[in-house]
């Protein structure tokens, strides 16, 4: 990432706090998950904060993803699974099956279902009741961080410490190319138009798998960051990366 420009948005925009999480909705809007003070909309010029008063029932919303009807999904630590549907929020936990109200990643399908990643496992949630989805002995328990949908309909799943998985035709197998992120804990997860698929890890920046391969990247003269919480490459191509502490970054 040496050709492109980087940006930062801080508290001179309105963003106040950290950013755990971060997505575009197609309507010229990005959310922001925050540790204390819930999720922000940014305009393209400020933006506005919904706390536990007038947004999710959490304040530390550690996951964002939008479903095909634009609803908004929300994982937080602690309050389950949330939903943000003409302008109503909804929540979802252990009434619904929930076992683990620790919601770390959240990826809503074409079929209206929500994959749903804990502290303490996978779950699938149909909009009623959440069900148990086991993984592999090495990864049965594990702190699931990230979920992506691949190009070819291969679930990807970042399962902490136990490593990195795929999950196809209702098979899970381990990648035994992500040996190579090993330097750090995989957060996240995203993928770009080209197809490649990109990782964000603690304490070891950024990974892009091509070609069968993950490498880490090189941020040229963007800001010395390590730990990243979340990455998001919409259509437009822009890469957008939350971090722990170096706050909202975009490269273009």
């Amino acid at each position: 990432l040496t050709t492109g420009h980087w940006r930062s948005y801080d508290g001179l925009a309105g963003l106040d706090h950290d950013c755990r999480c971060v997505v575009a909705d197609g309507h010229g809007y990005v959310w922001v998950g925050s540790r204390r003070h819930g999720v922000s909309r940014f305009d393209g010029s400020h933006f506005e904060t919904f706390g536990v008063a007038d947004g999710p029932p959490h304040p530390h919303v550690r996951c964002l993803a939008l479903d095909d009807e634009r609803a908004l999904w929300m994982g937080t630590e602690g309050g389950g699974l949330v939903r943000r549907r003409d302008g109503a929020f909804a929540t979802f936990d252990e009434r619904h099956g929930l076992a683990d109200a620790r919601v770390r990643c959240v990826l809503p399908t074409d079929d209206g279902e929500v994959w749903v990643g804990t502290r303490h496992g996978l779950y699938l949630f149909d909009g009623d009741t959440f069900r148990h989805v086991p993984l592999l002995a090495a990864a049965r328990g594990a702190n699931v961080r990230g979920l992506l949908l691949d190009a070819d309909g291969s679930m990807w799943i970042a399962a902490g410490g136990s490593g990195l998985y795929c999950y196809r035709d209702g098979e899970v197998i381990s990648d035994r190319s992500s040996d190579a992120l090993a330097a750090g804990e995989v957060l996240c997860l995203a993928q770009d138009r080209a197809g490649d698929l990109w990782a964000g890890t603690r304490h070891a920046g950024i990974y892009r798998r091509a070609e069968g391969g993950w490498a880490s990247v090189d941020i040229g003269e963007g800001p010395p960051v390590a730990d990243i919480s979340c990455l998001r490459v919409p259509a437009s191509g822009v890469l957008w990366v939350g971090t722990r502490h170096s706050g909202l970054l975009r490269y273009d």
